[in-house]
């Protein structure tokens, strides 16, 4: 009988992950924008209402300087698995 319990309880415990595993993280959603990859889900989810960021003007060319692009507005990451 102990063995019995334990061996169902197992079962119930890998049930219960395997039922999670394929979950999106709570509150997140995907871009209306970008379509995901079939069989994969969001394990990380972060908006921010601002951000500002550097991009790069052209290509990294010796002993010339471009100076980057400053912008900014809203950013939401989204880490698949």
């Amino acid at each position: 009988m102990k063995h019995l319990n334990a061996t169902l309880f197992s079962i119930l415990l890998l049930l219960t992950f395997s039922a999670n595993a394929n979950s999106d993280v709570s509150g997140s959603n995907d871009n209306p924008l970008i379509s995901r990859y079939p069989e994969t889900h969001i394990i990380k989810y972060s908006i921010s209402e601002y951000d500002q960021f550097d991009l790069p003007a052209a290509s990294i060319a010796k002993d010339q300087d471009y100076p980057p692009v400053n912008k900014g507005g809203n950013s939401d990451l989204l880490s698949f698995k």
